[in-house]
C-alpha cells in the first residue's frame, strides 16, 4: 500500500525520505505497518507477516504501486479531486483511486478470480458508486476478448469500454464498441 497513517492519523505517502523506524499504520485495520524501501522498489507499506487485513489481502506488484501512483498524477494533474488507496467501511474495501467521491477506479495487474471482479463490481454499484476496471499490461487485449477482461469491461454511455494503462510509457489506452452475446456475462 502506498498511503499509511501516523500516530496522530495523518495520512503519509510512502516515500524513501521517510524514517523506517517511526511507527506506522494501516488506515483499515489500523494494525502496525513498516515502510518497505530500497535501491529497487517502490517504496510501500506492507502488514507484519502474522497480521491480516480484510482491505489489503492481495499483495501489490512493482508494475501495480508505479501505475497507481501515475494515474494518480495524472488525474490531479488534470484538476480532479482523487483519493488514493480510500478506505470505504461500509464495503470493507479499497479501491485503487477513488475520483470525485464518487468513481472507484481499481488498476488490475495480477491475477483476480472473475467472481472476485464480479463481487467487487456489484459492491461498489450496490452502495452508490461508479467503478473502472484498468488493467495492466498483462492483461492487454489480444483480438478477443478473456473472460476475464469481459468481466472488467466498464459501461460508458450505452459502450463497454476496456481499459489498459502500460506503466513504462505512462499510457492509458482503451477500446470500445465490444458486443456482448446472450450468453456472456458482464459484472
Amino acid at each position: 500500500m502506498l498511503i499509511a497513517t501516523n500516530k496522530t492519523n495523518e495520512q503519509i505517502l510512502a516515500d524513501k525520505a521517510l524514517c523506517k523506524t517511526k511507527t506506522y499504520y494501516c488506515p483499515s485495520c489500523q494494525n502496525r505497518v513498516h515502510l518497505k524501501a530500497g535501491s529497487t522498489i517502490r517504496p510501500h507499506f506492507a502488514h507484519y507477516k502474522k497480521e491480516a487485513c480484510a482491505a489489503f489481502s492481495e499483495g501489490e506488484t512493482e508494475e501495480h504501486l508505479l501505475g497507481k501512483q501515475q494515474l494518480y498524477d495524472w488525474l490531479v494533474g488534470l484538476g480532479h479531486s482523487v483519493e488514493m488507496e480510500a478506505y470505504l467501511p461500509g464495503l470493507m474495501q479499497r479501491p485503487d483511486l477513488l475520483l470525485e467521491g464518487k468513481i472507484a477506479i481499481e488498476f488490475q495487474c495480477s491475477g483476480l478470480s472473475i467472481e472476485r471482479v464480479k463481487e467487487r463490481t456489484k459492491g461498489y454499484l450496490n452502495n452508490g458508486y461508479k467503478v473502472v476496471w484498468i488493467l495492466g499490461e498483462h492483461f492487454t487485449y489480444k483480438k478477443k476478448l478473456t473472460a476475464f477482461q469481459k468481466a472488467c469491461l466498464t459501461k460508458i454511455q450505452n459502450q463497454l469500454v476496456l481499459f489498459h494503462y502500460f506503466v513504462t510509457h505512462k499510457r492509458l489506452e482503451y477500446r470500445y464498441n465490444f458486443q456482448l452475446q446472450q450468453n456472456d456475462t458482464m459484472q
